[in-house]
C-alpha cells in the first residue's frame, strides 16, 4: 500500500508540474503541507464585497472597511458591506490590489497563485453547482492519538489525516 500510495502522489505531482509548473511544489511530499494550507486559507470567506453611496461596487479583504477606495480621490464616500465570499467566488483579476499585487501578505499563498485557486475544478466555485467544502482540521489537535474534531461530512471534507 506505502508503494502504491507514493506512486500515485508522484503521478499526480508530475501531471501537475507538467499541467502547472508556477503553482506546483518542489517535490512529491510538498503536496500534503501545500493542499493543508490552500484548505485552510483559501476556504475561507475574508473576501467583502463592497458598495458605496454613490454605487460603486468593489472587493477587500477583511470587513473593517469604512471609506470608498474608488472615490478616496475626490470625496470620503461611506461604504456599506454587501456580502461575505471566498476569494475563489470572484474572478483573480477583481481581486484587490495595489500595484498589480493582491492586498494580502506576501506568504499568503492567494497571493503567491495571483489569486487562483488550484483546486477550483473540483469545487466549481463559480458555478451554480457550487458547495463550500470544510478546509482541513490540523493533523493533531490534542496529541497523536487524542483527537477532538476529526469529523468530515460527506461532500464537504474537512476531517483530519486520520479521520
Amino acid at each position: 500500500i506505502y508503494d502504491m500510495t507514493a506512486h500515485a502522489w508522484r503521478t499526480v505531482w508530475e501531471a501537475w508540474e507538467a499541467l502547472h509548473p508556477a503553482t506546483a511544489p518542489e517535490a512529491p511530499c510538498g503536496m500534503d503541507f501545500l493542499l493543508y494550507r490552500i484548505g485552510r486559507e483559501y476556504c475561507k470567506e475574508n473576501l467583502v464585497k463592497y458598495r458605496c453611496r454613490e454605487g460603486h461596487e468593489f472587493y477587500h479583504f477583511g470587513g473593517r472597511l469604512r471609506k470608498c477606495r474608488l472615490c478616496c480621490a475626490t470625496r470620503r464616500a461611506d461604504v456599506e458591506r454587501v456580502q461575505r465570499l471566498l476569494p475563489c467566488m470572484v474572478v483573480a483579476s477583481e481581486l484587490p490590489r495595489e500595484g498589480g499585487q493582491l492586498l494580502l501578505k506576501e506568504t499568503d499563498l492567494l497571493r503567491l497563485f495571483d489569486g487562483v485557486c488550484i483546486l477550483e475544478r473540483v469545487c466549481q466555485p463559480k458555478s451554480v453547482g457550487f458547495r463550500v467544502l470544510n478546509p482541513p482540521q490540523s493533523i493533531s489537535i490534542k496529541g497523536q492519538t487524542s483527537w477532538t474534531k476529526a469529523y468530515s461530512y460527506k461532500y464537504k471534507g474537512g476531517g483530519g489525516m486520520m479521520a
